[in-house]
């Protein structure tokens, strides 16, 4: 499936590759609590992500 807008195929999910190689990585903080972008511009987006994992 291509991308609506570029016609480029969409990224594969940065959860799926971080995943792979950090599969103990999680939230550090409640959904909820994650910062999000605000302003005058159309750009959604998280400002912030604290992540933790075990070393294992």
């Amino acid at each position: 499936m291509n991308d609506l807008t570029s016609g480029h195929p969409p990224p594969a999910p940065a959860a799926d590759l971080i995943g792979t190689r950090f599969p103990t990585l999680r939230f550090a903080v409640p959904a909820a609590e994650v910062p999000l972008r605000t302003g005058p511009s159309q750009i959604c987006g998280v400002r912030s992500l604290r992540v933790t994992w075990d070393r294992g």
